[in-house]
């Protein structure tokens, strides 16, 4: 199995893991961000997968009220001058050998008001529920039967007043690999499975060219 493809651009120092630098000018860092502060969630839009077809999976960041996250390629304000922020990133953990990344759909960040240096501050960020699509093409060797895709969400989660230790969550979407002589490789089905559609109609329509 392949392990390991990163999907994010961003990569943190040491350091960025664990704290925002710049004393008095960022958020503080608490120990552990409560219970159910962000939920990671995926979801296929298709249940079964022919030999080179494109797997599209909808990963969801569901953001407990109050609550947010740095975007994949945050924007920093000028009051934060010198904050480094950590992404939200994916990470391919387990796949087929062969399998081909076609590309990963990120959200449009929405601004929320932050109170890390005294005066309130407009800040983008994912919150409420943020949908990211991936979309991964199939080796066109894949084996009949079942099949799993593992992915690795990083975030860090923040508060109005402070943020806390970036965490790392591993979901895992299962689908059946079935071979067909009429089937068209890399056509995705013309109707997504009813937890995908219900996922997108949540979030809002994903970007174009996401399901063809």
């Amino acid at each position: 199995m392949l392990t390991g493809a990163r999907f994010g651009r961003h990569r943190a120092s040491a350091v960025s893991v664990f704290l925002i630098a710049m004393a008095g000018a960022s958020p503080a860092v608490a120990q552990n961000p409560p219970r159910g502060a962000v939920r990671v969630d995926a979801r296929l839009a298709q249940t079964v997968v022919r030999p080179g077809d494109v797997l599209t999976i909808a990963v969801t960041l569901t953001h407990a009220s109050g609550f947010h996250t740095w975007p994949h390629e945050p924007v920093v304000p000028e009051e934060f001058e010198g904050v480094n922020p950590i992404p939200t990133e994916i990470e391919l953990a387990d796949v087929l050998p062969g399998t081909e990344l076609v590309e990963v759909v990120w959200p449009e960040p929405q601004p929320v008001t932050v109170h890390y240096v005294g005066e309130p501050t407009a800040l983008l960020s994912y919150t409420g529920l943020a949908l990211i699509s991936v979309r991964l093409r199939m080796p066109p060797d894949t084996p009949e039967g079942r099949a799993t895709v593992v992915l690795t969400v990083r975030f860090q989660a923040c508060d109005a007043r402070l943020c806390y230790p970036p965490q790392r969550v591993e979901t895992t979407v299962r689908f059946r690999v079935e071979s067909g002589s009429g089937a068209a490789s890399g056509m995705l089905p013309t109707r997504p499975a009813p937890a995908f559609e219900h996922a997108r109609g949540v979030a809002g329509s994903l970007a174009a060219g996401t399901e063809g």
